[in-house]
């Protein structure tokens, strides 16, 4: 039943993104639900879920966008990799981390899908890919609160108690 919730935290993401974000686009910039989502499971999903999941959302987003079909798949599941293998050296309950590793990672694809964008057409100026990737960015950053809050009540995930570490004995 639990992995009910993050599919379908998956499938809402994807949707959103394919019919109502375009609506809020800033100077060619549109926020990137599906990759946010992806970041959440990554944090919080059960290890054994986070790549099957990361897969199912960017191949979801390469179904209902235009683009080349698995390029969003492949990405995902590379970010949901790199912040899987650091989640253990992460306070992952912390808004600071949600809101760093959410915009590092978010940097990093975009600067990569625009180099890619720019290189395979010749009238797209690498500049300018790297600005509207930068834009997105910054954009898909900016919604990392509401849409973690969102997340955590689809997925049903709580916030876990801080361990009480015993002082040290006194000499």
């Amino acid at each position: 039943m639990k992995l009910a919730r993050w599919i379908l935290l998956g499938l809402l993401a994807a949707t959103v993104q394919a019919g109502f974000v375009p609506c809020f686009e800033i100077a060619g910039a549109i926020p990137d639900l599906a990759l946010l989502a992806t970041i959440f499971a990554a944090l919080f999903a059960p290890a054994s879920h986070v790549l099957p999941l990361a897969w199912y959302m960017g191949t979801l987003e390469d179904l209902l966008s235009s683009g080349r079909f698995g390029v969003h798949g492949a990405a995902f599941l590379a970010v949901a990799f790199l912040v899987l293998d650091s989640r253990k050296n992460l306070f992952v309950e912390h808004s600071a981390t949600h809101l760093l590793v959410t915009g590092l990672h978010a940097l990093a694809l975009y600067m990569v899908l625009g180099a890619a964008s720019a290189a395979r057409h010749d009238n797209l100026a690498l500049l300018q890919a790297l600005g509207c990737g930068f834009g997105a960015a910054l954009y898909t950053t900016a919604l990392t609160f509401p849409v973690f809050a969102l997340a955590r009540r689809i997925t049903g995930t709580k916030t876990k108690p801080k361990e009480k570490t015993p002082l040290p004995a006194q000499f």
